[in-house]
């Protein structure tokens, strides 16, 4: 972005029609000023290129284990909240990077997708595997790998229960019993 200003510890960072502006600092404080001043040179470059920011939709988080009441950011003299969890290109970011939220989520879609192509994967279905496993790999595995790297962060219970709603599939698929091992059927 030719133009704006750019700031030691603070980052920009554009997708089609999604930026984040990162700030880092040791404390909130030395990461919230600069930041400040930054989103001030931002609007003035803005109204410049005549550009429109939807305030509304602006969010803004603070990573820490604090609760304390930090204060708020202003974008066009309008005060941003400061949010528990933000999306980011269908990412959920907590506070605290557990990912908690980001695993609800994926259960959430997975299951949907799940229900909807139910009856084309289930046991009784008239597809051979070679075809289930294709609508596995077209439909359903895309919504547990989007945005995979944070599985080698999260907390292993989060990371379980997205490989049950993996081993559940691929045991239909598959049409495995109770004896068969979950290595096994994803060896196959």
């Amino acid at each position: 972005m030719n133009g704006i200003p750019q700031v030691r510890n603070i980052m920009i960072s554009l997708y089609v029609n999604d930026t984040a502006i990162l700030s880092q600092g040791k404390t909130p404080d030395k990461a919230i000023v600069p930041l400040q001043n930054y989103l001030k040179n931002l609007e003035a470059w803005l109204v410049r290129w005549k550009i429109k920011l939807n305030v509304d939709k602006t969010e803004a988080i603070l990573f820490n284990k604090k609760n304390d009441d930090w204060p708020k950011v202003k974008v066009y003299c309008t005060p941003i909240e400061w949010k528990k969890e933000v999306k980011y290109l269908g990412f959920v970011l907590d506070k605290q990077l557990n990912f908690r939220a980001h695993t609800s989520l994926i259960k959430e879609k997975y299951n949907k997708a799940f229900r909807s192509q139910y009856s084309l994967i289930c046991r009784n279905s008239g597809l051979n595997l070679n075809n289930k496993v294709l609508i596995y790999l077209a439909y359903l595995r895309p919504i547990l790998i989007y945005a995979s790297p944070i599985w080698a962060c999260t907390a292993r219970s989060n990371f379980r229960s997205i490989q049950v709603l993996e081993n559940k599939a691929l045991r239909m698929i598959a049409n495995a019993r109770c004896y068969h091992r979950n290595i096994d059927i994803r060896n196959v």
